[in-house]
């Protein structure tokens, strides 16, 4: 049976590519497709099963279309939500177990396979690996790094900070920053756009050392593709202080090539002039980075650059204002 299912995978994912889902989801509705031919979705298991073994390519072809037929409403909904390979995966299972449960249909292995995959990837957890903790950043950027770290204001820190704000360009649309100081001195920031869409950093300041995009779907990355680390950062700077100045290149993996970026120390002014809810000091930090501009605030008691308003030729101007904080000391 083993040497069923990989041929049976290999053959139905070559069917799937000829024939596309658009003409299998004719049939979804329940109307005759012509491209099943004898088989149908309430066809045997068996009879995919003899085409296999008699190696048949004219029904195995006719069964890897009702395979598909049979699961094309729910390969959409798991591909929204969930992201192309989980969708892929469903088409693999069901044919893999209607080769294991001859007496079952088509359609019911088609169902089975739907029920089984979506309690799997609907855990909590689901797709987490790996996480930040589990990559790290090399040793010449972590050093790189600590030279700015060193320079920081070094003042009372908190435990966390949720930051609600919402962008000029989407009003109404509010979006949630968690801000974690760590004691090794990096900072970790939770950036929650919506439910499916979910972007982890750590930084140093306005550097960011590693991030991962939690998008799921079929606008997220793939799995591959989900974590982005800096493999490179060269860093110009003598010290923290009003009207001094600073700059850092900086590669990362992925090919996005050199990110130049130069800033500029503002005044420091209280804290709670930015919001109500900080304590301690904040300074006006303004940096240009290769194809964007940014302006904000340094926070010291969260280690973070708040950033108030953005510029870039793509995306055009934004404004940030803040909604709600809420700290944790």
């Amino acid at each position: 049976m083993a040497r069923f299912g990989s041929f049976g995978v290999v053959a139905v994912m070559a069917f799937w590519a000829g024939v596309g889902c658009a003409q299998a989801a004719e049939s979804s509705g329940g109307s005759p497709n012509p491209l099943l031919g004898s088989l149908t979705t309430e066809s045997k298991c068996q009879i995919l099963v003899d085409a296999m073994r008699d190696n048949n390519q004219t029904v195995i072809n006719e069964g890897a279309n009702a395979v598909i037929v049979s699961v094309m409403e729910h390969f959409d909904v798991i591909r929204q939500k969930f992201g192309e390979r989980e969708a892929q995966q469903l088409i693999e299972r069901s044919f893999r177990g209607c080769l294991s449960h001859p007496d079952e249909t088509i359609f019911s292995q088609g169902r089975a396979s739907f029920q089984s995959i979506l309690q799997e990837i609907s855990q909590p957890g689901y797709g987490d690996e790996p996480g930040l903790d589990d990559v790290a950043v090399p040793a010449n950027v972590q050093a790189t790094a600590a030279k700015l770290q060193a320079i920081l204001p070094n003042g009372p820190v908190a435990l966390e900070a949720s930051i609600t704000r919402t962008s000029s360009t989407r009003p109404g649309h509010q979006v949630t920053l968690v801000v974690k100081p760590g004691k090794s001195g990096t900072t970790r920031v939770r950036e929650v756009y919506s439910p499916s869409f979910v972007m982890d950093r750590e930084q140093v300041g306005p550097v960011q050392l590693k991030s991962k995009n939690n998008q799921r779907g079929l606008h997220g990355p793939q799995e591959n593709q989900r974590i982005t680390i800096t493999t490179a950062l060269t860093l110009t700077v003598s010290a923290w202080a009003a009207d001094a100045s600073f700059s850092f290149d900086t590669e990362m993996s992925g090919g996005a090539g050199l990110q130049e970026t130069s800033c500029m120390i503002g005044r420091s002014v209280e804290a709670k002039t930015v919001h109500a809810a900080l304590e301690g000091r904040a300074w006006p930090l303004q940096c240009d980075h290769t194809s964007w501009k940014e302006s904000g605030y340094y926070i010291e008691e969260l280690r973070y650059f708040l950033v108030t308003h953005s510029q870039s030729d793509d995306l055009g101007a934004s404004d940030y204002s803040i909604d709600r904080i809420e700290i944790t000391r």
